[in-house]
């Protein structure tokens, strides 16, 4: 027995059909007879040729919107809204075919956008990476620049690392007695021939932790005129962490906005389809987001990336410091010419820097309380003495004061 949509055609079919005998019939009469224009049988035959056309037109309208809006196609368009609005409803977005696709999103609108809150979290936190391999490319030192606007806007920015060098005692605490996690990633995403024991993504993960740095003194210089507390406001705004714990996935949120990229078995996370969900009263957002609030509060398995102290030195004294660390910096590159370039501690030369100027400094600063003390006298102030050992400091560089 037909189907009711298919006894409809077969009436459309009929119509057509009848259109195009009564055009066809009118116009060949038309033809053949050779009936004056005024004559009441040519406007007869006039009359039928248009009444063909019409059904024509009706019957072809009719077929479309039979095929449009039949029972069957209704209901699967309902499904199709029914399934978006619940997408809505959740949070979800878009679907990404590459992570590829999210930073070049990512650069082109999101970071510039960015009011209030950027955290990312992931094992490498490849953003500077992924941004020379963008579409367009984009140079790390635009990605600084924008972040140090961002931050200059108010927002503030987290950034969770997956934990690169623990100690035992941290190990301890998370229940294992040894582990690396770059080498149990890497083994994850790479087959034999390509292993290199976590050597690669920690390359990754160390140079990125250098250009984060990098922003944290671009920041400084950009307001060496402010005053310190505001200054200091401004830098505490970007907090760089490690997180002790097995990666799942990579997060980026942006104000309303969270791309989610999860850790798959033998795959580079750049070649794994992403997602895009929005909405902070979205289920989907409220999950992703507690997932990254819960490890940046979970001070047993964090801690800072970048030295607090030298953070606040930064802030306190940002000319003299940004001279020193220049100067250091230059010094630890020298010295790391010799080194080979496929160790992941090639790229820590900034962390090194780091640690070398806040070594000299806590050096320096002693003997100067200690030489103060041995003559009787005393110091004004934290604030001046920190002052005055950078002097100090500078001056045995040979680095100029003014």
């Amino acid at each position: 027995m037909a189907s009711e949509p298919w006894k409809l055609a077969r009436v459309i079919l009929a119509f057509l059909v009848l259109g195009v005998a009564i055009l066809s019939g009118a116009q060949a009469i038309l033809i053949l007879g050779a009936y004056p224009e005024r004559s009441l049988f040519y406007v007869l035959l006039r009359i039928f040729f248009e009444l063909g056309i019409a059904i024509i037109i009706a019957s072809i309208v009719a077929f479309v919107f039979e095929r449009l809006l039949s029972e069957e196609r209704i209901r699967s368009l309902g499904k199709h809204l029914g399934r978006h609005q619940e997408n809505e409803i959740f949070g979800f977005r878009r679907i990404y075919a590459d992570r590829q696709e999210v930073f070049d999103q990512l650069f082109k609108e999101s970071l510039p956008s960015v009011q209030h809150q950027l955290k990312i979290m992931g094992i490498c936190v490849s953003l500077f990476k992924e941004a020379e391999k963008g579409r367009p490319k984009v140079s790390s030192d635009r990605v600084i620049h924008e972040l140090a606007q961002l931050l200059q806007r108010g927002a503030r920015v987290q950034v969770l690392f997956l934990k690169r060098y623990p100690s035992i005692e941290e190990l301890g605490r998370y229940g294992i007695e040894q582990g690396d996690f770059f080498f149990m990633r890497e083994r994850d995403e790479d087959d034999d021939p390509d292993f290199l024991h976590g050597k690669r993504l920690k390359k990754i993960a160390n140079r990125s932790l250098g250009e984060w740095i990098r922003t944290l003194l671009k920041v400084a210089e950009d307001t060496q005129s402010y005053k310190p507390a505001k200054r200091k406001a401004l830098l505490k705004r970007m907090q760089i962490r490690e997180y002790l714990a097995l990666p799942s996935l990579s997060l980026y949120i942006a104000d309303e906005d969270i791309y989610i990229t999860p850790y798959l078995y033998k795959r580079h996370c750049s070649d794994v389809p992403a997602f895009h969900i929005t909405g902070r009263n979205s289920a989907l957002y409220k999950a992703y987001d507690e997932h990254f609030a819960v490890t940046w509060n979970n001070t047993d398995f964090t801690s800072p990336a970048i030295s607090e102290d030298f953070v606040e030195l930064l802030a306190e004294e940002p000319r003299e410091v940004l001279k020193l660390f220049k100067k250091k910096h230059s010094d630890v590159r020298r010295q790391l010419k010799n080194e080979d370039s496929e160790d992941p501690e090639f790229f820590r030369d900034y962390e090194r820097t780091i640690d070398i100027v806040m070594e000299s400094f806590q050096k320096k600063r002693n003997a100067i309380i200690s030489a103060s003390v041995s003559s009787g006298g005393g110091h004004s102030g934290s604030h001046s003495l920190n002052a005055d050992t950078l002097r100090a400091l500078l001056l045995e560089e040979g680095i100029p004061l003014g």
